[in-house]
């Protein structure tokens, strides 16, 4: 595991922990992230057990997102919302996104959906799907 997937999961840690210091302390690191790997994911984005950010150059991740366990985030993917900030995509277990992908909305990425490099998504994709494009189409079925 490299060095920016160590720091998530501790800033992570410190804030589901929480209290007055572990607060302050999960606040450090996001700030310290945000500069160093040039990235802006919130402590409070509920993110799964295990996953991994590859690089974390660019990683955009709203703060009511919803990240599955094992899943794959490759270089500068947005996870954002279109009107209402609360409305956030939810991203199942074991999904693979390419680099610079976006996934914008309340959408869910099913179980298992692979997510192509550059691709914009605006719908829910179902499970096992994989989507390439702008806006994202399904070329293979799950």
């Amino acid at each position: 595991m490299n060095k920016f997937n160590q720091s998530i999961q501790k800033m992570i840690k410190y804030y589901k922990i929480g209290g007055g210091v572990y607060i302050f302390f999960a606040s450090i690191i996001y700030k310290k992230n945000r500069v160093i790997f040039s990235c802006d994911i919130p402590p409070q984005a509920n993110i799964g057990k295990v996953y991994f950010m590859h690089k974390g150059l660019g990683i955009v991740i709203n703060k009511y997102s919803s990240i599955g366990d094992n899943v794959t985030i490759q270089h500068g993917v947005t996870l954002g919302t279109l009107k209402n900030e609360k409305d956030a995509p939810t991203i199942e277990d074991d999904v693979f996104i390419g680099a610079k992908a976006t996934i914008l909305g309340d959408i869910i990425i099913g179980k298992g959906a692979r997510i192509g490099a550059g691709a914009v998504v605006l719908n829910d994709i179902k499970a096992g799907a994989t989507v390439v494009g702008v806006p994202a189409k399904i070329v293979k079925e799950g």
